[in-house]
């Protein structure tokens, strides 16, 4: 399972405090190579910042409760007979949303 980056505009939450260091404020995702059929798994987020890449708490800025903004997270995994697929997901300000899936 792979998440794209994504590009974040206002950070909130631990992450203002950086919003001057960040550099094209995107956040990269760490890809999990497997997931066993109803499970979860946390993912880290990576931040790229003046003084290297940086571990990120992204939550505060997908958070209902906290965002600024929303944000699109498009997932590429592979189904149980190996075909690719998709989900594009919004997040953010206005809730959770699936917005495509393929």
């Amino acid at each position: 399972m792979r998440i794209e980056d994504v590009q974040l505009g206002q950070v909130a939450g631990d992450l203002s405090a950086l919003r001057d260091r960040v550099i094209g404020n995107v956040a990269t995702f760490t890809p999990l190579n497997w997931l066993e059929p109803g499970a979860e798994s946390g993912i880290q987020a990576l931040c790229a910042t003046d003084a290297g890449s940086i571990n990120l708490d992204f939550l505060p800025s997908i958070d209902p409760d906290y965002s600024l903004q929303n944000y699109d997270l498009m997932i590429h995994y592979q189904d149980i007979h190996g075909r690719a697929r998709h989900t594009k997901i919004r997040i953010g300000k206005d809730g959770v949303e699936i917005v495509s899936r393929g």
